[in-house]
């Protein structure tokens, strides 16, 4: 390698590193008309200013901001360049944040609106993914995260090991509470990097799907936590208890000691106001709240990474885009070409050099014979071509069951051609998604990605067969012999009981306590599986509507001629079925059959106990049933599986 393009790479290599960073990922429902939208039907149709050159994501756009737009199954997602933790580091997320909604506000087609999902936050945590940081994470930390960023009617949180970073993912948040939120993600993954952690909370946590990872949910403490709340007593794994509000305290005055270490200790104001009470856990604010004006955007280098050089023969053009590195083709009149790849944070210094002197530059780097192999993303390189598998560059994740496994949470090393479903917990709205075509007509395709078949819609019961055209209508005379025999039936009881009505049952009656020891009680899980369903996250718990009365069968026998709807057997035996014991005159007993909401991934996760700890003031209420933790989905009428 000669001295020219040496000097380049050690001018390059020289540019301050990536250093303590957050990143932000908000993602979006997008709605018309009063219908959801499936965004995979959308972008790839928009006006987006930017190219799709991430090797990990064929469907996402590196834009002129530094900003990425893509889909997260059917959401529209916006993940922000990250930004350096310190002073104004706070104030400095809530303005990328606000620039993620109006970056995808202004590519969507008139008529459509974006409606915050979900947000997941990133903090450095240097080196291969760690999955024993991230359990001991949430085993600690993750509680108190869960009171701050989710709603009253959310599911719980994940928390994820990635390379290099620790993702934090909960509901969607913006304005002042994002920073409060931020604040404590940034925080709290210092702390746990550094090894300080608030004491440890007996939890039942969960497998991801998608990535490999760890779901807090509201019920894994034994107690609904949403719920209760600040006065939710959450168990040690040394016997004793201690409220919530203590976790929520000693874990915030952590996170404050790492950000006032680095001069940010004015961007915590927020959490303290949380923490001390002055203001609204996340979990204790119903609807939505205003984001409020924002300052805009600092400019971001990454913006560079789609940027094209070019004069007469010579030109420098973009190829790959990762948060580490971009990668450009560099060519010259004829002979043959090179590729430079920059390490994100050096991305400023290569402009400025193209600009002192774009010839010398290219001239440089073509004159150079170049490496074989492209190795560490933060170490600037030329190089005679390309690996023939670009994924090749996308960092390894941990399997999704677990490190040393073989399932792979992405196809082809961690790429995705579009998310697979992450039954994520902490979403309730279902998704109403429009009968929309796959890929729009003149969208660029998806080099290599498998096509993902659509779901197969639940097939319905089985209808009762119509009478025969043209004969006697046998099933109305059935129900009036039926209808006959019970009229006999009930005035020979009258007159048995000498004309009293005492004895006489109600044609309509309703399930009673039972009167003998030998007669089953309904339970309170015992809730009929034909009420109407509630719209919730669509999520791994499926949870019966709460306080449906369960009707019993007339104590009239209807008599054989009658046939009921030949129901469909459920996936799986449901878990609060009671059988009753047979007497000589059994009392019917309603069995609750449990629709699932979640994706069907197959978990060996242990149902969460739902044993409650009494407080000393009141007594939670849980909201969930956290015996229905992790059971398969099955998309049904009203239910769309995540």
């Amino acid at each position: 390698m000669n001295g020219g393009a040496s000097a380049l790479l050690a001018r390059l290599a020289a540019a301050p590193g990536p250093g303590i960073r957050i990143g932000i990922e908000q993602e979006f429902e997008v709605w018309q008309d009063g219908k959801r939208l499936d965004f995979r039907d959308l972008i790839h149709g928009l006006n987006v200013d930017g190219l799709r050159l991430d090797p990990g994501d064929v469907n996402a756009y590196r834009l002129r901001s530094g900003m990425v737009l893509t889909c997260d199954e059917a959401e529209a997602e916006v993940a922000t360049p990250p930004i350096p933790l310190g002073p104004g580091m706070a104030e400095a997320v809530v303005a990328a944040a606000a620039a993620a909604r109006a970056t995808l506000e202004a590519v969507l087609p008139p008529g459509c609106e974006a409606r915050g999902y979900s947000t997941h936050l990133s903090v450095s945590a240097p080196g291969p993914a760690d999955a024993a940081l991230a359990e001991r994470y949430a085993r600690t930390f993750g509680p108190a995260f869960a009171m701050l960023i989710d709603r009253p009617q959310s599911l719980g949180i994940y928390i994820r090991p990635r390379p290099d970073r620790l993702e934090l993912c909960g509901e969607f948040v913006e304005g002042t509470r994002l920073g409060a939120v931020a604040a404590f993600a940034a925080g709290s993954t210092l702390a746990a990097v550094a090894g300080q952690f608030p004491d440890e909370t007996v939890l039942e946590l969960l497998p991801c799907h998608e990535r490999f990872g760890y779901r807090v949910h509201r019920s894994s403490t034994g107690v609904d936590l949403y719920s209760a709340g600040r006065l939710a007593l959450l168990r040690t794994p040394g016997g004793t208890t201690r409220l919530a509000q203590a976790l929520l305290q000693e874990a915030t005055a952590l996170a404050e000691a790492q950000l006032a270490r680095l001069g940010a200790a004015q961007d915590t104001a927020g959490l303290r106001a949380i923490a001390d009470g002055e203001a609204s856990a996340g979990i204790e604010v119903s609807g939505s709240e205003l984001a409020g004006p924002a300052a805009p955007a600092t400019a971001s280098s990454y913006g560079m990474g789609v940027h094209r050089w070019e004069n007469g023969s010579r030109a420098i053009v973009p190829r790959v885009a990762t948060w580490d590195r971009s990668i450009f083709e560099v060519r010259g009149a004829g002979g043959p070409v090179r590729y430079l790849a920059v390490p994100s944070t050096a991305l400023g210094e290569l402009a400025g050099a193209l600009e002192e002197d774009f010839e010398t530059v290219v001239d440089a780097i073509l004159a150079s014979n170049g490496t074989e192999e492209i190795g560490d993303p933060h170490t600037p390189s030329v190089h005679a071509d390309l690996p023939a598998d670009l994924t090749s560059l996308v960092p390894e994740e941990i399997p999704v069951d677990g490190p040393g496994g073989k399932q792979r949470g992405k196809p082809l090393s961690g790429a995705r051609a579009g998310k697979a479903s992450s039954a994520r917990i902490y979403k309730f709205l279902p998704p109403i998604v429009l009968p929309l075509p796959r890929t729009p007509p003149g969208a660029p395709p998806a080099p290599g990605q498998p096509v993902e078949p659509p779901q197969a819609a639940p097939e319905p019961s089985s209808p009762l067969p119509p009478p025969p055209k043209g004969g006697p209508p046998w099933g109305v005379l059935a129900v009036i012999g039926a209808a006959a025999a019970g009229i006999i039936v009930v005035a020979a009881v009258a007159v048995s009981h000498g004309g009293s009505d005492a004895g006489m049952p109600s044609p309509t009656a309703t399930m009673a306590p039972p009167t003998s020891e030998s007669s089953p009680a309904p339970t309170k899980s015992s809730e009929t599986a034909t009420a109407s369903p509630t719209p919730t996250k669509p999520a791994e718990t499926a949870t019966n509507p709460a306080g449906s009365s369960p009707t019993a069968a007339p104590a009239t026998a209807a008599p054989a001629t009658e046939v009921p709807p030949t129901a469909k057997p459920p996936l799986e035996t449901p878990v609060n079925t009671q059988t009753p014991t047979a007497t000589s005159t059994p009392t019917p007993t309603a069995t609750a059959t449990i629709r699932p909401t979640e994706t069907p991934h197959p978990t060996n996760s242990p149902t969460p106990s739902p044993t409650k700890i009494p407080l000393p003031t009141f007594e939670p209420v849980p909201t969930s049933a956290p015996t229905a933790i992790g059971v398969p989905c099955t998309p049904s009428p009203g239910t769309v599986c995540r």
